[in-house]
Parts: structure tokens; sequence; C-alpha cells
């Protein structure tokens, strides 16, 4: 099993270098695309790849069995692009989506972009394998899936691409934020299960009766514990201008590469478990920065809530993209990336 999955992420890899970004999404969306299902089996599933590649902007929507997902992302007021994004599912009630905002420069947002989720596919059916040869028991792949083995796949997954990234000396001043969701389900009538796992201080937030709640906690060097941490360490932590940075440099305290900023930048994610209960909750939002910087988790939650376009003409792909456009009114100067998950 375990010479089968290094085989799949070795050909994962492959692919993923050799292809553009244009071969799995289109470089310049003008018109909505609609992916339908696929009769695949997890965790080979099917997949989105936002990429920056010069995108001015990427507009998506995914209609399938499970969920319906809205995705809107682009430059905003920067010259450059370094946000990516990658969804795959929903299949079989599973749905995994990450947003990964760069700084330095895009190489480990990409990165992230093309590598993380193969190291995710490795790491799952070798656990899975694990625990049916303990319980004797033979139950499809799907099936076999528990919340202990997934968040552990994840934690896997999330090292593993930072030790890579690490041992590329010519980054050492690049890095990147990696806020990911894990949608589980369990099968036999549970509830399904929200995973989230947070490096750095893009953010995801759930809607739960119109009420926001921040599934994942924003690595700021000001944040007490972070703050702490860092100058147990020797670092400062300083303001400037009204940005707090680490050493007059990152002002974030967690993030994938960043081997300069080491040890005081570290890679250690916050992974949380949320059972979901679909009668009350109706969306996740996952985005970079550039939506926070200019409203709060409530402010999002209740846009989309309240948002007239999107209650009357139940256009749930467009609500993205409407929020991008808020948060550029409201000042935001940076790249956007956003992710409207719609439960119900």
């Amino acid at each position: 099993m375990i010479i089968v999955a290094r085989s799949f992420l070795l050909l994962h890899r492959i692919f993923s270098i050799s292809s553009t970004s244009s071969s799995t999404y289109p470089v310049k969306c003008k018109k909505l695309l609609f992916f339908r299902n696929k009769r695949v089996v997890f965790p080979q599933l099917s997949s989105i790849r936002g990429g920056s590649d010069g995108n001015e902007e990427d507009e998506d929507e995914v209609n399938k069995r499970d969920y319906r997902i809205s995705i809107y992302s682009i430059k905003g007021g920067r010259n450059y692009m370094e946000d990516e994004y990658f969804v795959s599912g929903p299949t079989n009630g599973h749905l995994f989506a990450g947003v990964f905002d760069g700084h330095g420069g895009n190489a480990v947002s990409r990165y992230l972009r093309q590598n993380l989720y193969a190291h995710l596919q490795a790491a799952l059916p070798s656990l899975i394998s694990m625990r049916e040869i303990k319980t004797r028991q033979k139950r499809p792949l799907v099936q076999s899936l528990a919340v202990e083995e997934c968040v552990n796949a994840l934690r896997y997954a999330l090292k593993k691409v930072d030790d890579e990234v690490q041992r590329i000396r010519h980054w050492s001043f690049i890095g990147s934020t990696a806020v990911c969701i894990f949608l589980v389900d369990q099968g036999n009538n549970l509830n399904p299960v929200l995973i989230s796992a947070n490096i750095g201080d893009s953010r995801a937030v759930l809607s739960r009766n119109g009420k926001a709640i921040d599934v994942t906690t924003d690595h700021k060097p000001n944040l007490a514990t972070e703050k702490s941490r860092i100058q147990g360490m020797g670092g400062r932590v300083t303001n400037h201008g009204g940005v707090y940075r680490i050493n007059g440099n990152l002002a974030l305290s967690r993030a994938i590469g960043d081997h300069a900023e080491r040890p005081w930048v570290i890679s250690t994610p916050d992974v949380q478990t949320l059972p979901l209960y679909t009668s009350q909750e109706s969306f996740i939002i996952v985005a970079s920065d550039g939506l926070w910087d200019v409203m709060s988790s409530q402010d999002v939650v209740d846009f989309i809530s309240k948002n007239s376009f999107f209650q009357k003409e139940k256009k749930t792909n467009e609500i993205s993209k409407q929020l991008v456009n808020e948060a550029l009114r409201r000042g935001s100067t940076d790249n956007i990336t956003v992710l409207v998950i719609f439960i119900n």
C-alpha cells in the first residue's frame, strides 16, 4: 500500500508540474463553468485548481450532489497575484478545499496548490488500511473514513509539504498561509464533520443560524499566545504603522516556508473538528486576508445572508464575486480569494 501511495504521489507531482493552470482551469473566466457529478471513488476526487499565472480574476461555481461552491479570485490592487486555491470534490459527501496566500512571491502558495492534496491522498489509504487490518473489516473505502484518521492525514500532509519547501534554499524568503477545510461524511445517519486546519492569517468561518463562527484562528504576531512564544525565543514583536511584525518583517506568526524567519515563524497548524447540523448550518467561507482586512466574520455572514441579489435570484454562483466587490469597495488593496460553500 505504501509503494502504491508513493507511486501515486510521484505521478501526481509529474502531472502537476508539467501541466499549466490553463489545462485545469481557464486563465481568465468571463463566464461561469458547471462541473456536474462524476462517479469516482474517494479519495481520487475530481478537483479544481485555481492559480495565479498572471490571472486578472477567476470565478467559478461548482454544482454537485452535496454542496454548491462559489469561487472568486482577483489580484485586486496588487501588481501581481500570490493567492492560490484548490477544491476537490464533493464526492460521496466528502469535500476538501484550501486557500493559500503567498508572500515574497507565489512559489510556495503554488507549491501548496499542486502538492498538498496529493500528500493528503497518500496518507489516507495507509491510515485506512492499518485500521482495516486491525478490525478485520472489509468495507468500502468511502465508509472507512474516520475523523481521527482524516485529522492525522491532514497534519501529515501539511508537515510534509513544509518539510519539502524548507529544503528549497532559494525559497528562504518566500512563504504562504494555508487554510483548509475537510468535510467528512461519516455515513450511518451520523452528522457530517467539519475539519479545519490553519497556518497563518487566512480564515474559515461557518454560518450557523446567521451567527458567524470562526473555525480557524488568525496567527498574528500580537496574538497573546503567539507574542509570548516569539518573545520567549528571543524575537521581537513591534508595531509598524498599525501592523504588528516579527523582528520588523513578517506580519504573521505562522506560515509554510519562510526558512529565513525560523524559529520565530512556525508551521504548526491549528486543527479543529466540528459536527455539522444541516438544519442550522448555511454556508462556510474560506478566504485570504484581503477579505478579512476590511470585513469582520459577522460582516461577511450578514452580507451573504442579507444580499438581496442572492435571496431573490438564488444565483449562488454570484455571491463570491459580490463579496469580493464589497471588500474592494471598503478599501481592500490586497489579493482576494473567496470560496463560499453552501451546505444546504
